[in-house]
């Protein structure tokens, strides 16, 4: 009878408290430090574990096994996903993505995902506008000459992903560049390639270096990210994203061609509220898309929109290194059978070379 009139029931950093019926949320100091605490730990855990498993595969990538690759991948789908992925009959979309790093090389995707062959790539299938032009490509961090760049520029690398190793410099003057020399360099190294991570291919023929496009206010300050999912040359659905800040989980909202949303939400992300309208460029990059997909049999096309120009951010194979979860998982399953592994171009199928040290391959 007691519990009915009162009870304290602790909710992440807050105390719940009914008495009579009344509920009273009660905020706890002590608790949110501890929750604070807490996530720290899990993220300095996530961290050196990244850390590990690449220094572990470079370091020994002439002696694992591909059963154990696939072993780790399995577990790292488990840990990302919430369920250990089929690869010998894979379903899901993530599984069949997981399935082809073993399975499936073409070297033409090696080239687009370097950043700054990408450009050329682009630029030759559909025109120099269509990529934001480069002003340096630098081999080495000590290489780059400020008196040479403009008081604005941005600089990425060109192994990076996941719109990480990207620098903003909108005053020259109060750029640091012993500071970035410091946080950049390490992004060079050879065992920071995301094969070490993910196992994805394409990554492990990049030459790590240092590129400065020119700085596009609008695109720099570009809340908006339109990817668009190709399978055999068609685009299927359509990823946005928008709140790109730091600190800030950017919301996410999947949609089909007619543009719904779709009921799924992407990798923990919240979708993005109310309706959304569709980009007023959408019809050319829904052409653009199908120029560029009609090659591979699964490609990710991003865009940015500004104003009336368009232009393409990157071209992805491996979506989310094939770690992306959707709720409810159905939908991976749902967005699996667009992808036929049996139409795969056969001259690029059981190709791929065993994964050992680049001096010992062919």
């Amino acid at each position: 009878m007691l519990d009915k009139l009162f009870k304290i029931e602790k909710y992440r950093y807050h105390y719940k408290v009914t008495i009579l019926g009344i509920k009273i949320s009660v905020k706890s100091l002590k608790l949110k430090i501890e929750k604070l605490e807490k996530d720290i730990q899990d993220l300095a855990l996530a961290s050196k574990w990244v850390t590990r498993g690449r220094l572990l595969f470079y370091n020994n990538a002439d002696r694992w096994t591909t059963e154990e690759k696939k072993w780790y991948l399995q577990q790292e789908c488990y840990i990302r996903l919430g369920y250990y992925p089929n690869l010998r009959n894979p379903k899901s979309f993530n599984e069949k993505m997981n399935w082809m790093k073993f399975n499936y090389f073409d070297p033409h995707q090696a080239i687009c995902v370097d950043k700054y062959e990408f450009k050329k790539y682009i630029t030759d299938k559909l025109g120099a506008e269509y990529v934001i032009p480069v002003i340096a490509v630098y081999d080495s961090v000590d290489d780059i000459n400020l008196d040479e760049l403009p008081d604005k520029f941005v600089i990425k690398t060109t192994n990076g992903y996941g719109g990480l190793a990207i620098k903003v410099v909108k005053d020259k003057k109060k750029f640091n560049l012993d500071k970035f020399k410091y946080e950049f360099s390490p992004l060079l190294m050879e065992w920071k390639n995301l094969y070490y991570y993910s196992l994805e291919r394409d990554y492990l023929e990049i030459k790590p270096r240092i590129i400065i496009e020119e700085y596009k206010e609008e695109v720099e300050g570009q809340l908006y990210d339109y990817k668009f999912f190709c399978f055999h040359g068609e685009p299927k659905f359509v990823y946005v994203a928008i709140d790109h800040f730091p600190g800030v989980k950017s919301k996410i909202s999947l949609f089909d061609l007619d543009w719904n949303k779709l009921p799924v939400e992407y990798d923990g992300h919240p979708q993005i509220p109310g309706k959304f309208k569709k980009p007023k460029n959408y019809d050319k990059m829904l052409e653009l898309s199908r120029v560029l997909a009609k090659d591979f049999p699964l490609v990710r096309v991003d865009f940015y929109e500004v104003g009336d120009r368009i232009y393409v951010g990157e071209l992805t194979f491996t979506s989310g290194g094939a770690f992306s979860r959707f709720v409810p998982r159905e939908w991976d399953y749902k967005l699996g059978e667009y992808l036929d592994l049996d139409k795969l171009p056969k001259q690029y199928v059981n190709v791929l070379p065993e994964f050992m040290p680049k001096e010992n391959r062919k």
